[in-house]
C-alpha cells in the first residue's frame, strides 16, 4: 500500500490535475445533485474515450453518440476558443427540442424537420444533454465534462 501512495505523490508532484479540470469535476458532481435526475439516454459512443482508428487523439472536435427510450441523438463538440464550444447533432425523431445544460443555464434550440440542429457558444465544462418529446417527460442524459 506505501508503494501507491508513493506512485500516487509523484504523480500529483510531476503531473498535477489542472485546477481548471479539478473545478471541472466539482461542478459536474454538484450539477449532478440539483438536477432531478431523470436520466434515459445512454453513452453509446465518445471519441474522448476511445478515438476512431486512423483518428488521432487530442482532435479539437468531439464525437458523442446517446440513445434509449426511443430516441437518438448524436452530437459533434467543437471547440470554438478555449471557453467556448459549438455543438452540431442530429436527433431522432426529428423537430423535437434539444436542450443543454451547464452550471450556468441552458440553451435550447428546435431540431429541423431532419433532426439537424447547431448551438454555438456553449460554455465548455461540465454538460447535460436533455429531449424533450412534444407530450412527453424530457429523456435526459448523464453529466459528461465537454
Amino acid at each position: 500500500m506505501d508503494s501507491f501512495r508513493e506512485l500516487m505523490d509523484l504523480l500529483r508532484r510531476v503531473d498535477p490535475v489542472p485546477e481548471r479540470v479539478r473545478g471541472f469535476a466539482v461542478e459536474a458532481r454538484d450539477m449532478a445533485s440539483r438536477w432531478d435526475g431523470s436520466t434515459g439516454l445512454s453513452l453509446v459512443s465518445d471519441t474522448a474515450l476511445a478515438p476512431p482508428p486512423g483518428v488521432r487523439s487530442g482532435s479539437a472536435t468531439r464525437h458523442l453518440e446517446f440513445a434509449g427510450a426511443g430516441l437518438g441523438l448524436v452530437v459533434q463538440l467543437v471547440a470554438d476558443g478555449v471557453e467556448r464550444l459549438t455543438l452540431v447533432g442530429l436527433v431522432v425523431p426529428p423537430s423535437i427540442e434539444v436542450e443543454v445544460r451547464y452550471p450556468t443555464g441552458s440553451s435550447r434550440v428546435l431540431a429541423d424537420g431532419q433532426g439537424g440542429f447547431r448551438m454555438t457558444g456553449v460554455p465548455a465544462g461540465p454538460l447535460s444533454f436533455a429531449l424533450h418529446p412534444e407530450g412527453a417527460q424530457a429523456v435526459a442524459t448523464e453529466w459528461l465534462v465537454g
